[in-house]
């Protein structure tokens, strides 16, 4: 899997948009070193049998639990496939799809991901999904948007799951 990483003199994010636009790491510079914020992804070959213990991925178009894998909106039941040992389905959909890059430097990063690309897509609307990922000074901007391509409302839920590093010096404090 081919590792896309954003850099500057303050922060570096790398991330694998062929699957899931997963964040691999995300690090700041410290009083001269490099520190890691969330827990590193130490094999990205792995990602797919271990993708949800480290780095950070997104969650949509659900970010919850869906109890007993289906969802109800506007009083009609939609039932989604179970993707956890407890039989509800979790987390969405994105989070192992490859995303399609459209924008790519050492400081932005853009890509789409179309629902009906994927027959198999476990969520019965068709939605276009845009990720930006953005590095300016020290900030880092994540922004995810949803376009409905239905001809009706559809329910959408979205964000991101963080394996944040509790402390980022090992003798210091909580962040």
């Amino acid at each position: 899997m081919k590792l896309h990483t954003l850099k500057n003199k303050d922060l570096r994010l790398a991330f694998v948009p062929e699957f899931g636009c997963h964040w691999v790491s995300l690090e700041r510079h410290i009083t001269g070193r490099w520190v890691d914020l969330l827990y590193r992804v130490k094999d990205v070959e792995s990602l797919p049998q271990r993708s949800t213990h480290d780095g950070s991925y997104i969650l949509a178009p659900w970010s919850n639990r869906m109890e007993n894998a289906a969802m109800t909106f506007e009083g009609k039941t939609y039932p989604l496939r179970p993707n956890f040992p407890d039989g509800t389905a979790i987390h969405g959909d994105v989070w192992t799809r490859p995303w399609t890059v459209v924008y790519y430097d050492d400081r932005r990063f853009e890509a789409i991901l179309e629902t009906s690309r994927f027959p198999d897509f476990n969520f019965p609307f068709p939605l276009i999904f845009r990720v930006c990922f953005s590095l300016r000074e020290n900030r880092l901007s994540s922004k995810l948007t949803i376009e409905n391509r239905h001809l009706r409302r559809v329910p959408v839920g979205m964000g991101f799951h963080p394996f944040w590093n509790r402390r980022v010096e090992t003798s210091g404090s909580d962040v």
